[in-house]
């Protein structure tokens, strides 16, 4: 009985981080899931979806990563909140390249204040899942 519990338990508990993942299967997906992230503030969620270069070190990608996310909050945030906020984020279009390495996905971005931004996101298929590309 005490085994048929746990085991519920566990199945459970992965379904429902499964559920509360973010889908970076296609890129459109990926995209959506970065409009979440941009709407609720979840900049480390979208830290952690950058591709960073394979040739860098452990440290290195640690780095990367602060410095993007001190980035998004002393700037970015301040933006938004300029802005009075993101009401709203649609994908307005997706084109993957013949490869199916790389994708562009354009989004329209929605603020408080009523004004509208376009914005392009290049992204970078990386072991199955679409990833923000940096390599510029």
């Amino acid at each position: 009985m005490r085994k048929t519990i746990y085991f519920l338990t566990f199945v459970f508990s992965v379904l429902l981080l499964a559920a509360c993942g973010s889908d970076t299967s296609t890129p459109k997906a990926a995209a959506e899931n970065w409009g979440e992230m941009m709407k609720s503030g979840d900049y480390k969620g979208i830290v952690d979806q950058i591709a960073y270069p394979d040739n860098l070190s452990a440290e290195e990608k640690e780095q990367s990563k602060e410095m993007f996310l001190s980035l998004f909050n002393d700037k970015v945030k301040a933006q938004v909140e300029k802005k009075g906020g993101i009401t709203s984020t649609e994908v307005v279009s997706e084109t993957i390249a013949e490869d199916g390495k790389t994708a562009k996905v354009e989004m329209k971005v929605v603020y408080g204040d009523g004004s509208e931004e376009e914005e392009t996101l290049d992204l970078v298929n990386v072991d199955g899942e679409w990833k923000l590309s940096i390599d510029k």
